[in-house]
């Protein structure tokens, strides 16, 4: 078979859905033969090989607003669409609306999937009303061409249904279990940053509104007064003009008076990633909305306790009290409570880790999530 995988991004964006096309594509390129369609190459720039898997990359300028993701779509979807059309894949996997979109404007059609990584709130977030509007056009147009759905979580399946009436395949995504690992106590990191010591609560994550970065702060502020020698390391960017509201955030914590022991990495290497989850000693995800959570896998599979909040994806990934706890959305309290409860408890915090590491080998491999997408390739084509 013939598989395109297409997305506005890939790698070296360190994303969901791009470490999803990633981890998919090298599996499927096994017994298949796979291009990755995705933006972000130079001008003149378009079929290139990258860590053995073949991408045809599409030039376009990222522009500084956020709700201008149409202006992209608008550069992306045609030399997409034109890929499409001008090539003899069997399947299309497409990722984002534009993709799916020009899957489906492709002159000449090609049966296409379409994975739902987001959620209205997602969009809703990031688009002016226009936008909105529009995005649930175009949506109702890609779900009824396309050959089948495909959902990261119950909770963005149940969406789709009640929503637009579509009943979709919930595939879990997956984790590296043999790169993401609890080998060692990540030194090398504590080592980059400075940490001695210190006990460190990690968040891993695009640096942006929905990630609920406020309430983390109100909630370290509480943990800095309980236990001594805590520090908070924020791994990520921030996206577009999401800058103001990193200044807020920065701003908040000085006025807290914790701003001294919250460290900002930026963007790392998936080699440095390795060693934050191994360094940390509990790992935070206090999202207000959030489809799925790589990141929260992640940090299980490296053997850690996690806290995570009832935002769609993630209270699906944690079995509350085994391998981490579930909190309400915007509860700073109960955030702070979880996260000393962990710190202060060390063997909890181990068995915690030992299950999550457990839990992620039954639950959470790509290997898994390989096979019951290549299936639904099969039925679509079947069809």
């Amino acid at each position: 078979m013939k598989i395109a995988l297409a997305n506005l991004y890939y790698l070296p964006v360190q994303g969901g859905i791009e470490k999803y096309m990633y981890e998919l594509a090298k599996r499927f390129q096994r017994e298949h033969e796979v291009e990755i369609i995705a933006g972000g190459g130079r001008l003149g720039e378009r079929l290139r090989y990258s860590d053995g898997l073949r991408e045809y990359r599409i030039p376009f300028v990222e522009p500084r607003m956020t709700t201008a993701w149409l202006t992209i779509a608008g550069m992306f979807v045609p030399a997409c669409a034109y890929r499409i059309s001008n090539s003899d894949f069997d399947m299309v996997h497409a990722n984002c609306v534009p993709s799916a979109y020009a899957a489906m404007k492709a002159s000449k059609k090609k049966p296409f999937v379409f994975t739902q990584h987001n959620n209205e709130e997602i969009i809703r977030t990031y688009a002016h009303f226009v936008g909105v509007k529009l995005y649930e056009t175009i949506m109702s147009k890609i779900i009824e061409n396309a050959a089948s759905i495909i959902s990261v979580s119950k909770s963005v399946a149940k969406e789709m249904e009640s929503r637009y009436g579509v009943k979709s395949k919930t595939i879990y995504n997956g984790v590296d279990l043999d790169f993401f690992t609890p080998e060692n106590d990540g030194k090398e990191f504590r080592d980059r940053y400075s940490l001695g010591d210190s006990r460190i609560v990690l968040f891993v994550g695009k640096i942006d509104k929905r990630k609920g970065l406020e309430y983390l702060a109100h909630a370290f502020e509480k943990v800095k007064r309980n236990v001594k020698n805590t520090k908070l390391v924020i791994v990520g960017k921030t996206r577009f003009e999401e800058d103001s509201y990193l200044n807020k955030i920065m701003e908040m914590m000085e006025a807290f008076g914790i701003l001294d022991s919250v460290y900002f990495t930026g963007e790392i290497s998936i080699e440095m990633l390795q060693e934050a989850y191994r360094a940390c000693d509990v790992f935070v995800m206090p999202s207000i909305t959030e489809t799925f959570g790589i990141v929260v896998i992640e940090a299980m599979a490296s053997g850690k306790p996690v806290v995570v909040t009832r935002s769609g994806g993630p209270e699906e990934l944690v079995v509350d009290g085994k391998n981490g706890f579930v909190v309400g959305p915007r509860d700073s309290e109960a955030l702070a409570d979880r996260i000393i409860t962990i710190l202060t408890d060390e063997s909890l915090a181990e068995r915690m880790g030992r299950y999550g590491r457990i839990h992620a080998e039954r639950n959470f491999n790509w290997d898994k999530t390989a096979v019951e997408t290549m299936k639904v390739y099969e039925d679509a084509l079947s069809e």
